[in-house]
């Protein structure tokens, strides 16, 4: 029977975890395989799993397995781990880590780790009392994971109201454009937004870029003269700013450097840190594309938190 009054961080916690982490230490791994085995036979973590190269999978295990790893540590508090869950939870809403997921998960986890102990510590009593402990332990991290969640989608919705926001007011076209991709940079993992639209040779022009990258971005692209194009028969226009403009459909990249189409933008990727992008069409009243609108994302594998890079002063809505 669960002690509901258990702190989970507290010394008589920290007591217990410490026995069960000296009985399992030696099965770590095989409680970690049990928790990815639940977690991994779904669809939708697997499908973009499947878009990612082997080193942009484990960049994204990395954080996640160190945690598990250490979720029986006794010393760890409170704070940190809270923290790191949270980041963690933003990590699996990338992934689209439904919070059933996660319970099956820790189900497989909790029933490979109690049958370890069931095993090794003959006390029912005690075998209970540290049942709990981890029980209690598990359930935290999942709660934290499950608020990091919820802050990505909050965080998402507050952008679009802002957004809606520019609307209303005298603001320049200009301004409301710039501000509108402020806000968005804004948004966890978000590194650069770009508003553009084709010259008269098709050459797609980014016109107004803001972010930690604004400079580079645009200076890359002409150095090395691989601006995206609208026209279909020219490399440059088979990226998602050539499609989005062709197709007047929203273009999603999970994984740049894992898609040959965008091959010769994998190295510009990889020195701005891009990994994934998004770029949606402006339409006008008739159904055409006018400009285009691109979002750069840093890999979900990184530090998830909104960028402090961004200092234009915008209206309060």
């Amino acid at each position: 029977m669960m002690n509901e009054d258990l702190d989970p961080f507290g010394p008589h916690a920290q007591h217990l975890l410490g026995i069960a982490q000296r009985h399992v230490s030696d099965i770590n791994e095989e409680l970690i395989s049990a928790f990815y085995r639940g977690l991994f036979r779904h669809a939708g973590p697997k499908d973009v799993i499947a878009l990612l190269t082997p080193e942009q999978f484990a960049q994204t295990q990395e954080r996640p397995l160190a945690q598990l790893h250490r979720i029986l540590d006794p010393d760890l508090d409170r704070e940190t781990h809270d923290k790191e869950s949270v980041d963690i939870g933003q990590v699996y809403g990338f992934l689209d880590v439904k919070a059933s997921w996660l319970v099956d998960s820790y189900a497989l986890y909790l029933e490979r780790l109690h049958q370890s102990l069931e095993s090794r510590i003959g006390d029912p009593e005690q075998r209970m009392r540290i049942r709990s402990a981890v029980t209690m332990r598990l359930m935290s991290n999942l709660s934290a994971h499950v608020r990091g969640r919820e802050a990505l989608v909050r965080s998402e919705q507050r952008a679009l109201s802002q957004i809606s926001g520019l609307r209303h007011g005298a603001f320049t076209l200009n301004d409301r454009i710039r501000w509108a991709l402020d806000i968005l940079t804004e948004l966890p993992g978000m590194v650069t937004a770009a508003f553009a639209r084709p010259d008269s040779r098709g050459d797609i022009q980014h016109e107004i870029v803001v972010g930690n990258n604004a400079e580079s971005h645009v200076a890359s692209l002409i150095n090395e003269n691989i601006a995206p194009s609208i026209h279909a028969d020219d490399p440059r226009g088979r990226g998602p700013a050539g499609r989005a403009w062709r197709s007047n459909e929203i273009q999603q990249i999970i994984s740049i450097d894992s898609d040959p189409t965008l091959a010769i933008w994998h190295e510009y990727a990889r020195q701005l840190g891009y990994a994934s992008v998004a770029t949606i069409p402006l339409t006008d009243s008739t159904g055409c594309s006018y400009a285009l609108l691109s979002l750069f994302h840093l890999s979900i594998a990184h530090k998830i938190a909104p960028s402090s890079q961004n200092t234009a002063a915008r209206p309060r809505l």
